[in-house]
């Protein structure tokens, strides 16, 4: 597997390639098709888009790959977010999160509306991927798993200015952030590449 990563504003996209197959981790922020174009000149083909959540960091140039023909995979709980373009502010978890969502001055985050391809429920493979629901961040939130490695969007964040917890500063539901996490640790998961941060290994993960 060949892993190639990006980073658009303040979110890491992750390019996998496998079996002459190109698969594409989220999208990041809403940048001018040029710009993003260029950022992902180096990956090659995309053929799939995997959403592990519609946040505007995440899905914010989904609208751009389906121009080349890029399927684009979302969870079921969040299809009609992406197609309308928009998905509420989820709550903060800490001070800094509270912070972020009380200044931002949004009702919602939003983005260019986007029709999804593959709609997933509990798991799909996808090649020799496996994309696995893991709620927390938000509801529909998914974890995309190789061996023993997770691309986990925002169920996990490694923020250099807050170091002494791997737990996102937004969360719908923070019980089922540790539960999601649970589950990958025990289908043996090892390493975590957030959407925010660096790699995690599991014995580093502080949730």
């Amino acid at each position: 597997m060949e892993i190639k990563r990006a980073r658009i504003l303040f979110t890491n996209i992750f390019y996998i390639r496998l079996k002459g197959t190109g698969i594409l981790i989220d999208s990041g922020n809403h940048v001018s098709e040029k710009s993003f174009l260029k950022k992902i000149k180096d990956f090659g083909k995309i053929d799939y888009l995997i959403l592990t959540h519609t946040h505007f960091d995440h899905a914010g140039n989904a609208v751009y790959l389906k121009r080349y023909g890029t399927k684009v995979v979302v969870h079921t709980l969040e299809k009609e977010w992406l197609k309308k373009g928009e998905t509420p502010k989820p709550p903060g978890i800490d001070g800094i999160g509270k912070l972020a969502i009380r200044f931002s001055g949004l009702k919602s985050f939003k983005f260019p509306k986007t029709e999804p391809d593959i709609i997933v429920e509990e798991s799909k493979k996808i090649h020799d991927l496996l994309v696995l629901h893991t709620p927390g961040h938000t509801p529909g939130s998914l974890s995309v798993i190789y061996d023993n490695i997770a691309f986990c969007g925002d169920l996990i964040m490694n923020l250099t200015f807050r170091p002494i917890s791997h737990i996102p500063i937004f969360a719908h539901d923070l019980n089922m952030v540790r539960e999601s996490v649970n589950k990958l640790r025990e289908m043996g998961v090892k390493i975590f590449f957030p959407a925010h941060g660096r790699p995690v290994t599991i014995d580093n993960l502080r949730i």
